[in-house]
């Protein structure tokens, strides 16, 4: 697996690059023999581990787009009633 980061988003990306390279080198490390068809599967077993949490990931960042980037009116008083 290869991963290029350009320069302009580096630093949004790194992080899901560090952790993805942690549950690959995990999933390889668990993997009953050093085979290439067992090698071939590790990727889609690493999507399955992975799923869950970016899905989570990518729920928690649009609730934050709705919460933080509201119009004005009634919401984004309450928002910033809360805030203070």
């Amino acid at each position: 697996m290869r991963v290029v980061l350009r320069i302009p988003t580096w630093h949004r990306e790194l992080p899901r690059a560090i952790e993805d390279s942690a549950v690959i080198a995990e999933c390889l490390a668990a993997s009953p023999n050093p085979e290439a068809e067992t090698i071939k599967r590790v990727p889609r077993f690493c999507e399955s581990v992975r799923k869950e949490r970016a899905e989570a990931l990518v729920e928690m960042a649009a609730q934050s787009k709705r919460t933080l980037h509201l119009a004005d009116g009634k919401a984004k008083k309450e928002r910033d009633r809360l805030f203070e």
